[in-house]
């Protein structure tokens, strides 16, 4: 759940599908878990993107997962919601939040930057 890089990760999923001869195992990837870790984001993407078939998404400071309302942290989600376009259409999202109104100023964020599918 709070490894420091996805290179376990990666390597489980690569066995089973070799194993199995099929992509029925598939990643999800908590954005705001892998922003806590000593790997840059971009590198989890690097590693996982193949395999990536859900997403977590919330803001945090960088020092704790603190679900917080995503553009409200220190999460570069301009980078994240970049890299999210390069998945697969069907990779689905959640937005991680437990509060109503905090996950409807998350909505509003991702509206407002055109990104991941949202539109105005």
């Amino acid at each position: 759940m709070f490894d420091d890089s996805p290179g376990l990760l990666g390597k489980l999923i690569r066995t089973c599908q070799s194993e199995t001869g099929g992509d029925r195992i598939q990643a999800c990837l908590d954005v705001a878990h892998a922003s806590l870790s000593s790997t840059p984001l971009d590198l989890w993407f690097d590693e996982l993107s193949p395999f990536i078939g859900h997403l977590h998404l919330n803001d945090n400071d960088q020092s704790a997962d603190l679900h917080q309302t995503i553009g409200q942290g220190k999460i570069d989600f301009a980078k994240v919601f970049g890299r999210m376009k390069e998945l697969p259409d069907k990779t689905s999202a959640l937005i991680e939040i437990s509060d109503l109104a905090k996950t409807e100023q998350s909505v509003l964020y991702i509206k407002k930057g055109g990104y991941y599918g949202f539109t105005q």
